[in-house]
């Protein structure tokens, strides 16, 4: 299983906060249980790919 957790974090206060916060250590856990099956669980956190929003908003000095 792979978990794709971003670094970004969402404008205001709102439930995502509290989700992303929660699938590390839920994975983490997961991963101890079923892990002696040959399971295994990862979370992965992509890159930014370069597009012209990246440029627009991150555009060097």
């Amino acid at each position: 299983m792979v978990n794709i957790n971003g670094k970004s974090e969402p404008e205001g206060l709102n439930a995502a906060f509290a989700a992303k916060a929660a699938v590390h250590p839920w994975a983490k856990g997961l991963a101890r249980e079923i892990g002696q099956h040959g399971l295994t669980i990862n979370c992965i956190q992509p890159g930014r790919l370069l597009s012209e929003q990246i440029r627009r908003n991150h555009a060097p000095d």
